[in-house]
């Protein structure tokens, strides 16, 4: 029987049970490891991973547990950074050979479509498994939807092992992307946090017929089992294993999903220190000033202190902004996961930077507005807007985006 107790306005809580529900969360790949394999009998097989394509419960990656299995992998596809996490953001790479099993990791970052059809013309299924992280500008759901695109055009079948987004699923938050800002680092009209799975995702991109003739597509999408939508990672029960060099815990893709803004703009975003994306400043910045601006903002499930850092470049951020300078800035801590708003914190820490060094804060136009997803922010914060009233800005947008997303959804 689960513990409960009564608090003192007479509601009973159950303490133990979604914990104990959450240690029974099987990922995509487990489910298809136990119950769908029969689904590559025979087939020839494309595998799109990582080192972070991790099962918890076999204590291996998905890669490694094909290979024992005897699975007939033909080759890896690797998104950015590569299959080891042994490039940058941003940074193009070559295709490479497995040196253990001599199997070639093909990279789809940077790749032309024409020599990625050479290589999926040969095979039979391509399975996606990669751990996405709940942000529109993470990579990742684009080089799915590039996949998709060739499998449904060579009429190969496309299997989604699905995984939790480490946000959740329930709370949406920040600019819906506008169609003229569309790149690799946004190919999607949903909000910065989107609350989906890439199950969910890939579901939507046949529903709402993202790529040509996305119904003619043999889409299969193993989901998790057990997995509720008001869960996030802490709960979850799962190793966490880095995505990208810099992802290095779940707190990480949190903060993230706002801080990531700061790449457009002067300010450090953290690379090349210790806690990338909760560390920000420049070396232009009082830090004792951006704090005590920043408390008289109303801010839930966060808590800033002062910070001076020295940005150094390493083999996960390669000259960084600020390399070698001493900078000031402030340190986030999450204090309450579902209380944290990644996109509203980060606009306060702009609108408070703007206020006190409206002359040294630059953002770089093209690429700030392609990861907000408009250019209505940038200018707002440049028009010294008040916090709350940008805040409200994206709310329309967003329930809206709540509504239509309806019948792409998998789990409840």
């Amino acid at each position: 029987m689960p513990l409960v107790f009564k608090n003192t306005r007479g509601i009973f809580f159950v303490l133990f049970f979604e914990f104990v529900f959450s240690q029974q969360i099987k990922i995509g790949a487990e489910v298809f490891l136990e119950k769908k394999n029969d689904l590559i009998k025979n087939k020839k097989i494309a595998l799109v991973c990582n080192s972070a394509s991790f099962v918890s419960s076999y204590k291996k990656n998905i890669y490694q547990i094909f290979l024992e299995k005897k699975t007939d992998i033909e080759f890896i596809l690797t998104p950015e950074h590569g299959f080891n996490l042994q490039f940058v953001a941003g940074e193009k790479f070559e295709n490479q050979i497995d040196s253990t099993t001599k199997i070639p990791i093909i990279s789809l970052y940077g790749n032309n479509f024409s020599s990625l059809k050479k290589n999926i013309e040969k095979i039979d299924v391509v399975i996606f498994d990669l751990q996405d992280v709940g942000s529109r500008y993470f990579t990742f759901i684009s080089t799915m939807k590039n996949v998709m695109e060739i499998c449904c055009e060579l009429n190969k079948t496309f299997i989604v092992l699905d995984r939790p987004n480490p946000l959740g699923l329930e709370i949406v938050e920040g600019f819906m992307l506008e169609d003229s800002l569309k790149s690799f680092i946004g190919t999607f009209e949903i909000p910065i946090r989107h609350g989906l799975t890439v199950g969910e995702i890939a579901n939507m991109v046949v529903e709402k017929k993202i790529i040509s003739n996305s119904q003619k597509l043999n889409l299969i999408v193993i989901q998790c089992e057990n997995l509720k939508r008001n869960f996030i990672w802490n709960e979850l029960n799962l190793i966490w294993k880095p995505p990208s060099p810099n992802m290095i815990s779940d707190t990480t893709a949190f903060v993230y999903n706002g801080t990531c803004l700061f790449e457009g703009t002067n300010i450090s975003e953290g690379r090349g220190t210790k806690f990338p994306f909760q560390i920000i400043g420049a070396k232009w910045i009082d830090g004792k000033k951006l704090l005590n601006e920043l408390s008289k903002y109303n801010l839930d499930g966060v808590k800033f202190s002062e910070i001076k850092f020295l940005p150094i470049s390493n083999e996960k951020s390669k000259h960084p902004k600020y390399e070698n300078e001493n900078c000031e800035g402030i340190f986030l801590e999450i204090t309450n996961f579902k209380k944290f708003e990644s996109i509203k914190t980060t606009i306060a820490i702009l609108c408070a930077i703007q206020n006190f060094f409206p002359n040294d804060l630059k953002f770089d136009e093209n690429f700030f507005d392609k990861l907000a997803g408009t250019k209505k922010l940038r200018e707002a914060i440049l028009s010294n807007e008040n916090f709350e009233k940008i805040c409200l800005i994206w709310q329309n947008d967003c329930q809206k985006f709540l509504s239509q997303r309806k019948r792409f959804l998998i789990y409840e």
